[in-house]
């Protein structure tokens, strides 16, 4: 191995760390989930996508914007801070 695959390899082993720590003990389990539907679901139309520019044709579905939608929501409901409520 070179000088610049075994930077690699270290830059990848400290990245899963740090991934997995911020997964396991730093993040509720709910986020995590929040995390997950979005990338699996950008990942689904990013693959729609990709195929409707090689094949010229409009490739989302209804389907596939509700996904993304839901998913969206999922990740703004953990992730934007919310208002705190004024009681009297």
């Amino acid at each position: 191995m070179n000088e610049f695959q075994e930077m690699h390899i270290e830059k990848t082993i400290k990245h899963n760390k740090r991934v997995k720590s911020i997964r396991e003990t730093r993040l509720p389990k709910s986020c995590v989930e929040a995390i997950d539907g979005a990338i699996n679901v950008m990942d689904e139309l990013h693959g729609s996508i990709v195929e409707g520019v090689m094949y010229g044709y409009h490739p989302l579905s209804m389907d596939d914007i509700v996904k993304l939608v839901d998913a969206f929501n999922k990740l703004r409901s953990e992730f934007t801070t919310r208002e705190i409520p004024k009681y009297d």
